[in-house]
């Protein structure tokens, strides 16, 4: 299954799911139709190394929210009484990229988050935990936790795919979702609008 290739030259590079097994892999494609595949962890390691870290890759959603891992969030939101809201993304997600500079530059969702706990699952990072994917496993996932770290399945994108219930491709319901977690836990509330 083709993820997504990029063209360098003379050799293709796509991040392949081999048929029967759970890992992605980079298979370099040569002109020639030969094919050489190397597991994606070896490169993701490669990556942070030259591009930065997963933090900085986090910070790419908003550099003035305040990120979290998971294990961490899970602490503090018992700590400080808040709710979580997880981004479950992936780098080579087409939906992902596009999402991301209208996530990253949203007022409101800056100004929300101090509200949540913000954790981005993001390659590796993410949890394989079946109560965070309770409708599939597709890109970009936005889903919100209470305090004690239980999912609120009745949030999720009211304007999208009765299909794909968490995924959102725009910031109004990434908003409307957050007040609607806000106003749940009897917290301010911001009128969400597209910029």
């Amino acid at each position: 299954m083709k993820v997504e290739s990029l063209q360098m030259s003379f050799r293709k590079f796509k991040l392949l799911m081999l048929p029967n097994q759970k890992k992605y892999y980079y298979c370099i494609i040569e002109r020639s139709g030969n094919r050489t595949c190397i597991m994606a962890p070896f490169f993701m390691f490669a990556a942070s190394t030259v591009f930065g870290t997963v933090a900085a890759a986090a910070e790419s959603w908003g550099k003035n929210i305040k990120w979290v891992t998971m294990k961490e969030a899970q602490k503090l939101a018992k700590e400080q009484n808040k709710p979580t809201m997880i981004l479950v993304t992936k780098t080579w997600c087409r939906a992902c990229k596009a999402l991301r500079p209208k996530f990253a530059s949203h007022p409101e969702i800056e100004k929300m988050s101090s509200e949540f706990i913000m954790v981005n699952m993001e390659d590796e990072d993410e949890v394989k935990n079946p109560d965070l994917q309770p409708d599939g496993t597709y890109f970009p996932r936005i889903l919100f936790l209470d305090s004690e770290g239980n999912v609120l399945t009745d949030v999720y994108n009211k304007e999208g795919s009765s299909q794909y219930r968490y995924y959102y491709s725009d910031t109004k319901p990434i908003v409307d979702s957050m007040n609607e977690v806000l106003r749940a836990a009897g917290q301010k509330v911001i009128k969400g609008k597209e910029l």
